[in-house]
């Protein structure tokens, strides 16, 4: 087993030739739009504390979040086609114990939450705003479950950009301000807005806009070549009802609305399948 704790290091790099270190954007090489979000420790605290007490991150009763896991697989099965090669090092931020089907030579778990490392070989307990990998050191990176709306979008993308390597692939998963969900409340398309929403109870996090998160990916250096919308009709109806699985019954229609152009602009989630440039 390897699990790096915060608090005391383990040498990762030793076993598998991952040098360890953390830097900001300068050495990124970037500079990321000036909207900037500052993560509370508090906050932060209790996102660690309530994922080291989950016992089970995916159920098939939350058919929302189901439904959000579904469209994960198939968001990896469209990465796998774009690149079918083994990546020689994949850093999957905010993992939980639940590794993605993408083939690799090595695969690292990146989470904050300990307990869900425990047991997990290849792993790394770490803030995703303050990753211990050298620069240019990943050639896939997986953000998936959400994890950029527990942090601060500009510096968790500053922060993967300076991991991945040039040409290396990205699958990120956020949730939008452009949801139905928030339709005539200030947060409607706001660029960032700290909500409330639910997940095995209600919860707090941030959202951002389609606009700034393409925007701050473009930034960062990652063109996206794949993006999928999803949660679109199942939002409106959440809106108005309030029951996720009632609402998530309309998630049938995503992959017709999910069509249209400029989706976006009213979609409660996105997965965005990006490579880094070369420049």
């Amino acid at each position: 087993m390897l699990v790096r704790d915060p608090r005391g290091a383990t040498p990762a790099q030793k076993r598998h030739d991952i040098q360890t270190g953390t830097a900001g954007a300068a050495d990124a090489g970037c500079t990321l739009l000036g909207l900037s979000v500052t993560i509370d420790p508090v906050f932060r605290d209790s996102v660690r504390q309530k994922y080291n007490q989950i016992d089970e991150i995916w159920s098939d009763v939350d058919r929302w979040h189901a439904r959000s896991r579904r469209e994960i697989f198939e968001a990896v099965d469209r990465l796998n086609r774009l690149h079918p090669e083994p990546h020689n090092l994949v850093i999957d931020i905010g993992a939980g114990g639940h590794p993605q089907r993408v083939p690799s030579r090595t695969y690292i778990q990146a989470d904050i939450a300990l307990e869900k490392l425990r047991g997990i070989s290849n792993s790394v307990c770490a803030d995703a705003h303050r990753l211990p990998f050298a620069n240019a050191s990943a050639d896939c990176v997986m953000c998936v479950g959400a994890v950029v709306n527990y942090c601060s979008l500009t510096d968790i993308v500053s922060e993967i950009s300076r991991i991945a390597a040039p040409g290396a692939m990205l699958v990120m998963h956020i949730e939008l301000s452009n949801s139905f969900e928030f339709f005539l409340t200030p947060h409607y398309r706001a660029d960032a807005a700290f909500i409330k929403t639910f997940y095995q109870g209600e919860e707090s996090l941030w959202v951002y806009s389609d606009s700034h998160v393409r925007a701050v990916l473009a930034d960062a250096r990652f063109r996206i070549v794949d993006s999928r919308y999803f949660h679109i009709a199942s939002a409106l109806a959440y809106r108005l009802l309030k029951k996720p699985n009632v609402a998530v019954k309309l998630s049938g229609l995503d992959a017709v609305l999910g069509a249209i152009p400029r989706i976006g602009g009213i979609a409660d989630s996105a997965l965005f399948i990006c490579q880094k440039t070369m420049d």
